[in-house]
């Protein structure tokens, strides 16, 4: 009887072990580890500003606040955002807050819309990805 009592201890501590050991096998591969495609911010000419927003994480207020003074200007989606900028119009003039232009960048690639050089480059780019 006595004998039993010290098995139990031993038998919760090599469970424990066993569970702990297949946790640390299921925990997630690094971002680093992911395909290059899916890393890669992506440009898609016909997506909304408030979609754009929503995917940058932009927060509710500034997106609707954003998105109105964009549709004020014609500009309502990403193709009209880039062709704004590559005609000079800058992303603040547009209505961008420091913020959400920030948040914004992170989601499309190499400051297109800090330049009108980047937001041309970005259009050539999308548009030579739509005739492939």
């Amino acid at each position: 009887f006595s004998r039993r009592r010290s098995v139990a201890p031993v038998a919760l501590l090599s469970l424990a072990a066993l569970v702990a050991a297949k946790l640390s096998e299921a925990r997630v591969a690094p971002a680093a580890s992911l395909p290059m495609a899916a890393a890669r911010p992506t440009i898609d000419l016909d997506e909304s500003v408030a979609a754009l927003a929503a995917r940058a994480h932009v927060s509710a207020p500034n997106k609707k606040l954003l998105q109105q003074k964009l549709l004020q200007q014609g500009v309502g989606n990403v193709a009209e955002l880039l062709t704004a900028i590559q005609g000079g119009t800058s992303a603040t003039a547009l209505g961008f807050s420091p913020a959400a232009l920030a948040l914004c960048e992170r989601v499309l690639p190499d400051e297109t819309l800090r330049s009108a050089e980047a937001a041309a480059a970005a259009l050539a780019a999308a548009f030579a990805a739509l005739s492939v």
